[in-house]
Parts: C-alpha cells; sequence; structure tokens
C-alpha cells in the first residue's frame, strides 16, 4: 500500500538512524540500503524538505538526521515522500464512499496507526517480538 519510493526513504532513514551521531555518504547509504543510487538524491530532496534530514557538501559530508530517532515515526517519513497518500472518492458513486474506497480507507487508516506508533528507534531496538535491524548498523 506504500509505494516504492517510500520504501526507500524508510530504508535510507533506517540506515541514518543506525548512524545518527556521524551521518552517511550517499555512496554509504547506497551499498546499505539497495537503493539505487540515481533514486536516493530525488528521496533525500524530499526527506530534506519534510525537516527530517539535511545534508552536508564535500569531503566529510552527508546526511544528517534532525531529530533523535525516538522522534521520528514510519509515518512523518512515509508522507514526507507521499504527502497526499489517502484512497479518494468513488467515481461511480454520487452520494459518498463505495463500499469498496470505505474499506480501503479503513486499511490506510490501521496502516497509518502503526506507522504512527512506530518510531525509526523502535526499529532499531526490535518491536513486536521482531529481532532489531542490527544488520542494518553492520553492513
Amino acid at each position: 500500500m506504500i509505494s516504492q519510493t517510500a520504501e526507500y526513504a524508510l530504508r535510507a532513514m533506517v540506515c541514518l538512524s543506525a548512524h545518527w551521531r556521524e551521518g552517511l555518504p550517499t555512496s554509504r547509504i547506497v551499498d546499505r540500503t539497495q537503493v539505487p543510487s540515481g533514486y536516493l538524491p530525488k528521496v533525500m530532496r524530499l526527506l530534506d524538505r519534510a525537516g527530517l534530514i539535511y545534508g552536508i557538501r564535500g569531503a566529510g559530508g552527508g546526511y544528517y538526521l534532525k531529530r533523535l530517532p525516538s522522534d521520528i515515526t514510519l509515518w512523518d517519513v512515509v508522507k514526507a515522500v507521499e504527502p497526499g497518500i489517502g484512497v479518494g472518492c468513488c467515481p461511480t458513486d454520487t452520494g459518498g464512499t463505495c463500499a469498496l474506497h470505505a474499506t480501503l480507507n479503513e486499511a490506510l487508516d490501521a496502516m497509518r496507526g502503526v506507522l504512527e506508533s512506530t518510531t525509526l528507534a523502535d526499529l532499531l531496538n526490535g518491536v513486536k517480538g521482531v529481532p532489531p535491524l542490527g544488520v542494518m548498523a553492520k553492513l
């Protein structure tokens, strides 16, 4: 239900969260996340515009989080790259939402609830019985 861009953004943000004190250059983010090198700059621009990261150019530069991983939810990341995420109105229904769109809205609300209640730090520390994402930090 989320786009490939949103998944790439989440991968990049988890990677940056694992290295939030030092930041990372684009090449290391690409290596660790497998986000295509030609597409990562677009994703990072969207995250920067949303106020989640900042970049420093030149030698020793890279990308850094603007807030602690515990202060950034997965929903913050998704809406940064998909600001209009949602289900539109049914084009065949003149009086409101049809059963299909009502169901899709319900599913989106459930997904949003999970993403709003999960931070980047939760993923690094392990959440919902799933082991921590330590592998991202070690690559």
